[in-house]
């Protein structure tokens, strides 16, 4: 009875663990298009590219680590020491070495 139990439960995990795959997946998407039309139109203010900096750390992985750094480097042309404050925060939260914000790679 207990195997039973586990296959269930296991099969419940593995169930939830794809629609979370498939929820990040349309939450990056969204998100890369706020970027880009940010980025696109050429958006300055600062409290709107902020958000959206925040934001994007929420969904830091190998895709929004992406996204995340190439706001920052363009809130950088705007606002270099906010971009390196924001990138700071990145550091420090995920253990990374520190580095100047127009120095840092992503993928395009």
């Amino acid at each position: 009875m207990t195997e039973v139990k586990n296959y269930r439960n296991n099969e419940n995990i593995f169930r939830l663990a794809k629609e979370m795959n498939k929820q990040y997946e349309i939450m990056y998407l969204n998100w890369k298009s706020i970027i880009n039309s940010l980025i696109n139109n050429k958006v300055t203010d600062s409290v709107t590219i902020e958000k959206c900096l925040d934001r994007t750390m929420d969904i830091l992985t190998n895709k929004g680590y992406d996204l995340f750094m190439k706001l920052c480097k363009y809130y950088a042309t705007i606002n270099q020491k906010a971009a390196q404050e924001y990138l700071d925060i990145y550091n420090e939260l995920y253990g990374e070495e520190k580095t100047d914000v127009k120095k840092r790679s992503y993928k395009q």
